[in-house]
């Protein structure tokens, strides 16, 4: 946190404080609510963003729109990046259900 920023955080700390000693403060319970629910999504969308701009840079892949899931997203990147070419995945006989011995 930077002079400009610690200085402004100290201001509304001392403010709350007063407010609290003074018994004038009162708390807004939907305000805040609304107010952290913003910050929330905020934050989820920046780490959302970010977490696609590394898949983008390291793997050329965009788990937005290329897959649903994070399972989906590493078996793509498994496919794209490892596994080599003309190669196919081969789910091993009496995994998915005994009684069926082909993969569908």
């Amino acid at each position: 946190m930077d002079e400009k920023k610690y200085k402004e955080f100290k201001a509304w700390h001392n403010k709350i404080n007063e407010a609290l000693e003074n018994g004038t403060y009162v708390f807004n319970f939907k305000a805040e609510q609304i107010k952290y629910c913003h910050q929330d999504v905020a934050l989820l969308r920046l780490a959302g963003e970010k977490c696609s701009a590394e898949y983008m840079e390291k793997f050329d892949i965009d788990p937005w729109t290329e897959a649903c899931t994070t399972a989906s997203t590493s078996n793509l990147i498994y496919r794209r990046v490892f596994m080599e070419d003309n190669m196919i995945g081969i789910i091993p006989r009496m995994v998915i259900c005994p009684k069926i011995n082909r993969a569908d």
